[in-house]
């Protein structure tokens, strides 16, 4: 949300993707660390967690945001942010009073074909939003309940991806017998599983380029619909029995493609959608669901598909199919539009 504020429209999406190219780079790194044998869980999470450390020192540098300063009422605040990032960029600041858009329009007046009545909440105040507000108005109303099924649906699935994938493998060297869920085998994962296993996770590169190139080419509502769908489409297949470890391999690797899209579009878009006042509140709760359905996709990367593999990977085609038909009815498209103060 900070960074896509500090941006002019014509670059949010290049940058959005030079971004999360780096979050992808340490998606696919950390699997493979994950996965070394013999390594105890407690240092893999030490190695995995230890960026952090460079992330908390470069926040002292991280000026705040302007926008959310001036609307609060610290003007100057706002101005040393902007004076900071000046400086930083070698550029001066234009000259002129600092103002918001609202304070600007009771100056100057609303130009006529921007005067529209507006339908969903509020956005003048000083006053942080209160959590009811993500509710008022129809289309903010509309918009925070059917982003809330999205996040649930695609951090279910797409963190459940990385679970089910190991899992998958594991299962295929069980005897047939030990399918039943009274009869739990530790089957240690072979060298030709941890080559599929960072085949699917490298895959999620060409769904970094795809998210890239529909961003603007379908908008953003639509890149995640496709998207989802696509995943839902490829876990049908996967549902069909004797799959060899070739098309295993490439169904998965195609499935992590489409649901990397389909995530990294929402983490713009949601930014996006929310006015200024709501931007904080509205990304901290759509984040929360989404930790929900972290919290609850062991349940069928883990239990259920141990159970039956069918039953498990059908849970998973269901809320792919969930997201994708919630983002087509989602009220407002963010392709090539400001931020709203």
């Amino acid at each position: 949300s900070w960074m896509f504020e500090m941006l002019p429209t014509s670059y949010r999406v290049r940058s959005a993707c030079l971004v999360l190219f780096f979050w992808t780079a340490g998606t696919a790194v950390d699997v493979p660390i994950l996965l070394i044998p013999g390594l105890h869980w407690k240092y893999a999470m030490v190695i995995s967690m230890s960026p952090l450390l460079i992330v908390i020192t470069l926040l002292v540098f991280v000026p705040e945001s302007p926008r959310l300063l001036l609307h609060l009422s610290y003007d100057d605040e706002a101005l040393q942010s902007l004076e900071k990032i000046s400086r930083l960029n070698g550029t001066p600041l234009p000259p002129g009073q600092l103002v918001t858009e609202q304070e600007k329009e009771q100056i100057c007046g609303t130009p006529p074909h921007k005067q529209k009545p507006n339908t969903n909440i509020n956005t003048t105040g000083n006053d942080m939003a209160a959590f009811s507000d993500l509710f008022k108005g129809k289309d903010i109303r509309l918009t925070s309940i059917l982003l809330s099924v999205i996040w649930f649906s695609l951090f279910f699935a797409d963190f459940g991806m990385y679970i089910m994938t190991s899992e998958i493998f594991q299962l295929s060297h069980l005897p047939k017998e030990a399918g039943s869920a009274h009869n739990v085998y530790c089957t240690p994962l072979t060298r030709a599983d941890m080559l599929s296993i960072m085949l699917t996770a490298i895959s999620s590169f060409p769904g970094l380029m795809l998210f890239f190139l529909m961003m603007d080419w379908t908008g953003r509502r639509k890149a995640i619909a496709i998207n989802s769908i696509a995943g839902a489409v490829f876990i049908g297949v996967l549902l069909v029995p004797g799959l060899k470890r070739v098309a295993l391999t490439a169904l998965l690797s195609a499935m992590r493609a489409v649901m990397t899209a389909a995530f990294k579009v929402l983490l713009v878009y949601t930014p996006e959608v929310y006015p200024t006042r709501l931007r904080s509140r509205g990304n901290s709760f759509q984040l929360a669901i989404g930790q929900v359905g972290t919290v609850l996709t062991p349940l069928a990367a883990q239990v259920l598909l141990r159970t039956s593999t069918q039953a498990g990977e059908a849970v998973y085609l269901g809320f792919c199919f969930l997201a994708g038909l919630a983002a087509l009815f989602l009220p407002i498209e963010t392709h090539s539009k400001a931020f709203k103060d």
